[in-house]
Protein backbone atom coordinates (compact mmCIF):
# COMPACT_ATOMS: atom_id res chain seq x y z
CA UNK A 1 0.00 0.00 0.00
CA UNK A 2 1.64 3.23 -0.94
CA UNK A 3 0.75 6.51 1.18
CA UNK A 4 -0.27 9.02 -0.40
CA UNK A 5 1.13 12.50 0.98
CA UNK A 6 -0.49 15.53 -0.80
CA UNK A 7 -0.09 19.68 -0.29
CA UNK A 8 -2.67 21.53 1.83
CA UNK A 9 -3.09 24.69 3.36
CA UNK A 10 -3.85 24.60 7.52
CA UNK A 11 -5.98 26.86 9.75
CA UNK A 12 -4.87 26.68 13.28
CA UNK A 13 -7.62 28.65 15.38
CA UNK A 14 -7.12 28.40 19.32
CA UNK A 15 -8.97 29.92 22.58
CA UNK A 16 -6.62 29.61 25.63
CA UNK A 17 -8.35 30.32 28.62
CA UNK A 18 -6.10 30.24 31.86
CA UNK A 19 -8.58 31.64 33.53
CA UNK A 20 -7.31 35.53 34.17
CA UNK A 21 -10.22 36.88 32.58
CA UNK A 22 -8.67 37.68 29.13
CA UNK A 23 -8.73 33.94 27.03
CA UNK A 24 -5.87 34.72 24.55
CA UNK A 25 -6.62 34.07 20.64
CA UNK A 26 -4.88 32.76 18.02
CA UNK A 27 -5.01 31.83 14.28
CA UNK A 28 -2.16 30.87 12.23
CA UNK A 29 -2.31 29.74 8.86
CA UNK A 30 0.41 27.37 7.25
CA UNK A 31 1.31 25.07 3.97
CA UNK A 32 1.16 21.32 5.05
CA UNK A 33 2.00 17.77 3.90
CA UNK A 34 -1.83 16.13 4.26
CA UNK A 35 -1.65 11.81 4.31
CA UNK A 36 -5.33 10.45 4.74
CA UNK A 37 -5.47 7.85 6.64
CA UNK A 38 -8.07 4.98 7.29
CA UNK A 39 -10.27 6.85 9.62
CA UNK A 40 -8.73 10.53 9.58
CA UNK A 41 -5.80 12.29 8.37
CA UNK A 42 -2.00 13.13 9.70
CA UNK A 43 -0.61 16.82 8.75
CA UNK A 44 2.93 18.09 8.82
CA UNK A 45 3.75 21.80 8.88
CA UNK A 46 6.51 24.43 10.51
CA UNK A 47 4.89 27.00 13.55
CA UNK A 48 7.10 29.83 13.16
CA UNK A 49 6.34 31.90 16.50
CA UNK A 50 8.29 30.33 17.86
CA UNK A 51 9.79 28.07 15.69
CA UNK A 52 8.13 24.25 15.87
CA UNK A 53 7.58 21.29 13.63
CA UNK A 54 4.55 19.97 14.18
CA UNK A 55 2.88 16.54 13.48
CA UNK A 56 -1.23 16.24 13.83
CA UNK A 57 -2.92 12.56 13.46
CA UNK A 58 -5.99 12.06 14.04
CA UNK A 59 -7.68 8.90 13.64
CA UNK A 60 -9.95 6.21 15.17
CA UNK A 61 -11.84 8.88 17.54
CA UNK A 62 -8.43 10.15 18.99
CA UNK A 63 -5.74 12.34 18.35
CA UNK A 64 -1.99 13.53 19.16
CA UNK A 65 -0.39 16.57 18.20
CA UNK A 66 3.32 16.42 18.71
CA UNK A 67 6.01 19.55 18.48
CA UNK A 68 9.66 19.60 18.00
CA UNK A 69 11.54 22.91 18.36
CA UNK A 70 13.28 24.96 21.18
CA UNK A 71 9.66 23.78 23.32
CA UNK A 72 8.80 19.83 22.22
CA UNK A 73 5.17 18.69 23.09
CA UNK A 74 3.10 15.85 23.16
CA UNK A 75 -0.36 15.79 23.59
CA UNK A 76 -2.61 13.14 23.19
CA UNK A 77 -6.76 13.57 22.82
CA UNK A 78 -9.38 10.75 23.55
CA UNK A 79 -12.67 12.24 24.44
CA UNK A 80 -13.45 11.63 28.18
CA UNK A 81 -9.90 10.52 29.03
CA UNK A 82 -7.22 12.34 31.26
CA UNK A 83 -3.42 11.54 29.67
CA UNK A 84 -0.09 12.27 30.30
CA UNK A 85 1.49 15.26 28.03
CA UNK A 86 5.35 15.47 27.03
CA UNK A 87 6.08 18.94 27.39
CA UNK A 88 9.95 20.46 27.25
CA UNK A 89 11.01 23.99 27.57
CA UNK A 90 14.91 25.26 27.92
CA UNK A 91 14.09 25.28 31.33
CA UNK A 92 13.36 21.81 32.21
CA UNK A 93 10.44 19.03 31.91
CA UNK A 94 6.73 20.14 33.38
CA UNK A 95 4.54 17.61 34.70
CA UNK A 96 1.47 18.03 32.88
CA UNK A 97 -1.69 16.04 31.22
CA UNK A 98 -4.52 17.03 29.33
CA UNK A 99 -8.20 16.06 30.33
CA UNK A 100 -9.63 16.16 26.38
CA UNK A 101 -13.47 17.05 27.22
CA UNK A 102 -14.50 16.22 23.42
CA UNK A 103 -13.16 15.70 19.98
CA UNK A 104 -15.42 16.37 16.70
CA UNK A 105 -14.04 15.59 13.14
CA UNK A 106 -15.89 16.28 9.88
CA UNK A 107 -14.14 15.15 6.57
CA UNK A 108 -14.72 15.53 2.60
CA UNK A 109 -13.09 14.82 -0.23
CA UNK A 110 -10.91 17.77 -0.08
CA UNK A 111 -11.20 19.84 3.22
CA UNK A 112 -11.78 18.81 6.92
CA UNK A 113 -11.94 19.99 10.16
CA UNK A 114 -10.96 18.79 13.93
CA UNK A 115 -12.33 20.57 17.11
CA UNK A 116 -11.10 19.45 20.07
CA UNK A 117 -11.91 21.08 23.76
CA UNK A 118 -9.40 20.29 26.47
CA UNK A 119 -8.49 21.41 29.43
CA UNK A 120 -4.49 21.40 30.06
CA UNK A 121 -3.38 20.63 33.87
CA UNK A 122 -0.21 20.87 36.16
CA UNK A 123 -0.03 18.83 39.17
CA UNK A 124 -3.29 18.00 39.20
CA UNK A 125 -4.57 21.79 39.03
CA UNK A 126 -6.22 23.46 36.26
CA UNK A 127 -3.52 25.57 34.05
CA UNK A 128 -6.22 26.57 31.14
CA UNK A 129 -9.41 25.37 29.12
CA UNK A 130 -8.66 25.28 26.00
CA UNK A 131 -10.25 25.05 22.55
CA UNK A 132 -8.55 24.19 19.15
CA UNK A 133 -10.08 23.72 15.54
CA UNK A 134 -7.32 22.69 12.98
CA UNK A 135 -8.88 23.24 9.19
CA UNK A 136 -7.44 21.92 6.37
CA UNK A 137 -8.15 22.24 2.50
CA UNK A 138 -5.92 20.11 -0.12
CA UNK A 139 -4.20 22.38 -2.74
Amino acid sequence: MTIDTQRARVTVTGRVDNGDGAPEMIRREYATSFTALNDGFALEYDETEPAAHVRLTCEGGHARMERDGETMSRMDFVPGKTLEAMYIMPEGAFDMSVMCLSLDLKQGAERGILRIAYRLMSGGKLMSDNHLMVSYALC
